[in-house]
C-alpha cells in the first residue's frame, strides 16, 4: 500500500445509510481469520493519532467471543531499520508474522506490497473460516472483499474509517471501527 491518504468517509452519509455501521454477524462457534496490513495501519495510526496501534487490542476487539483460526501480520522490512523487537511483539500478541523486503528494480524504483499475499491467504482462509477480518483501509482490497463473500464467508474490515477507502467500507459485511482505545 502506498502512503497516500484514502478519500475520507462522509460521516453524515455513513450514519444515514448505516451500511457499514450495521451490527456484527457474530454467531457461537464462528471461525475467524484476521489478516493485518501492517504498513497501512501503521501509517493510518501515525497520521491520525501520532501513536502506534496496539495490535493485541485490535485482535481481541475483532475476534470477540468467536474462535480464532489464524491471525497474520504482514510486515515490510525497511532498509536499515531493526524491526525484530516489533516482530517479536506481534508474535507475542498472537500473530503469525510474514515478512517481505523492499524490492528495488534496476531503474531504482522501490516497491513493497503485501496486497497479493494477503489476497491469496484470505481466499485460502475463506474455504476454512466463517469470517475473514481484513485490518486495512486500502481500497485495493475492495475486490477481495467481494470475492470472499462470493465464496460464502463473511468479510469484515477493521480500520480507522476517517482515512479508509469509502468503497471498501461499504462492501464489507461489518466494519470494526478502530479508535484511541486501540492505541498505545
Amino acid at each position: 500500500m502506498d502512503t497516500e491518504e484514502h478519500p475520507p468517509i462522509d460521516e453524515e452519509e455513513s450514519e444515514e445509510d448505516g451500511q457499514f455501521l450495521s451490527a456484527p454477524h457474530d454467531a457461537p462457534g464462528q471461525r475467524v481469520a484476521v489478516l493485518v496490513d501492517i504498513q497501512d495501519m501503521y501509517h493510518a495510526a501515525k497520521r491520525l493519532h501520532s501513536r502506534p496501534l496496539a495490535y493485541a487490542k485490535v485482535l481481541d476487539a475483532v475476534v470477540r467471543d468467536r474462535t480464532l483460526i489464524r491471525a497474520v501480520a504482514y510486515v515490510i522490512d525497511r532498509d536499515g531499520v531493526d524491526q525484530q523487537g516489533f516482530v517479536d511483539h506481534l508474535r507475542h500478541s498472537g500473530f503469525l508474522v510474514r515478512r517481505k523486503p523492499i524490492y528495488e528494480r534496476p531503474d531504482g524504483f522501490r516497491k513493497a506490497s503485501w496486497e497479493v499475499g494477503i489476497a491469496m491467504e484470505a481466499l485460502q482462509c475463506a474455504a476454512k473460516c466463517d469470517v475473514i477480518v481484513l485490518v486495512t483501509g486500502d481500497p485495493d482490497f475492495t475486490p477481495l472483499v467481494e470475492e470472499i463473500t462470493t465464496r460464502g464467508a463473511l468479510c469484515e474490515i477493521a480500520c480507522f474509517p476517517e482515512v479508509a477507502a469509502h468503497p471498501l467500507l461499504h462492501k464489507a459485511d461489518y466494519v470494526n471501527v478502530l479508535g484511541r482505545e486501540h492505541l498505545y
